[in-house]
């Protein structure tokens, strides 16, 4: 890995999300990456992801008409604080509702 790629990589992420949102990059380090009116935007690009397989199954056992979603709980953490996977284009269909 190299991490002036990653750097790039991720810094193209953030540009491509504010672009998305019509929110605003930031980018400096220790701060949040993208900012809109609602949310503050932490950008994550990877080359590959385990999250990618668990969405795939989610839309896969999906019943019809239900927008697919995932659920990540870490052990030993309060399911309040628990993540919610989504695709993009179920998330900008719930925010622009």
């Amino acid at each position: 890995m190299n991490p002036k790629n990653n750097r790039a990589r991720g810094k193209q992420a953030e540009k491509h999300l504010a672009k998305m949102t019509g929110g605003f990059r930031v980018g400096l380090l220790g701060a949040t990456d993208v900012i809109t009116n609602v949310f503050s935007w932490e950008v994550k690009s990877r080359i590959r992801s385990t999250v990618t397989s668990w969405v795939d199954q989610s839309s896969r056992n999906c019943q019809k008409g239900k927008i697919p979603a995932v659920f990540l709980h870490i052990k030993n953490k309060p399911y309040e604080q628990g993540l919610v996977i989504l695709r993009w284009q179920d998330f900008k269909a719930i925010v622009d509702q």
